[in-house]
């Protein structure tokens, strides 16, 4: 998933427990990989998730502020125009350190989108290259 590197830094240091997105993924995700845009380009963490909620965009602020990692007025600004959004919770996180760039250890060539799938070895093999940045005290809204 491409995020930007101010919110993949704030995801893996714990101060944002939530990724939102106008839509969710078409199939369910079990992990998230954090690939920070430019001038990152690089995949610099793990995501595993707890749950997906799918909400207004004024239900996830009223549910996730706190743990949002992004300023009231950016959120609202990015949600515009959609009625419907989604947060995919974290539950534990880890960090690849250093960050792994892409096509290496069976990772797509170009950058995401916004999604794109990877099998089971390809996760495998960058969480082999990750130490845990910490468990996540969760939201339970």
């Amino acid at each position: 998933m491409s995020i930007r590197p101010e919110f993949a830094a704030r995801l893996l240091a714990g101060e944002k427990q939530v990724e939102f997105r106008r839509r969710p993924a078409a199939r369910g995700v079990t992990h998230i990989l954090i690939y920070a845009t430019s001038p990152v380009r690089a995949v610099v963490g793990v995501a595993e998730v707890e749950r997906l909620e799918r909400a207004s965009p004024r239900e996830l602020w009223s549910a996730f502020a706190d743990v949002a990692g992004i300023a009231r007025s950016d959120f609202f600004a990015y949600f515009a125009g959609t009625r419907m959004g989604c947060a995919y919770v974290v539950k534990r996180i880890w960090s690849c350190s250093p960050p792994t760039s892409l096509g290496r250890h069976g990772l797509p060539r170009t950058a995401p989108q916004a999604f794109q799938y990877i099998g089971g070895k390809t996760l495998e093999a960058v969480l082999n290259r990750s130490v845990v940045a910490g468990a996540r005290a969760t939201n339970t809204a």
